[in-house]
């Protein structure tokens, strides 16, 4: 799905907010998020979790000469679903699974 889809779901779900508006909100949630400092949290209930964290320095191989480097630390955001939007998800694709699953053993 891609960004516009999202904002033309979203300002017709809310009713009363214009596409331009919805999209205003959705690039100002993205430009909080990529403002977030080293150790930030962000939680969002039922939704999920950013931080940014520094990943260490650690040594790799160029793969076009083969030789050892280092790879330099640097920041990094990761996201942690929250268990309520976990559930909400497999519970939703679990189903279907189980009638495609019924259905190939009575073929049989």
């Amino acid at each position: 799905m891609s960004k516009q889809n999202v904002v033309k779901k979203v300002s017709s779900a809310v009713g009363d907010v214009t596409q331009e508006q919805a999209g205003a909100v959705f690039d100002a949630v993205f430009d909080t998020l990529a403002g977030l400092e080293e150790d930030q949290v962000c939680r969002i209930k039922d939704f999920g979790t950013f931080k940014v964290k520094r990943r260490k320095e650690r040594s790799g191989t160029d793969l076009k000469t083969k030789k050892p480097i280092k790879i330099p630390s640097k920041l990094a955001m990761t996201f942690k679903l929250a268990t309520a939007f976990k559930e909400s998800i497999n519970v939703k694709k679990k189903a279907p699974a189980k009638k495609k699953a019924a259905a190939k053993k009575k073929k049989k």
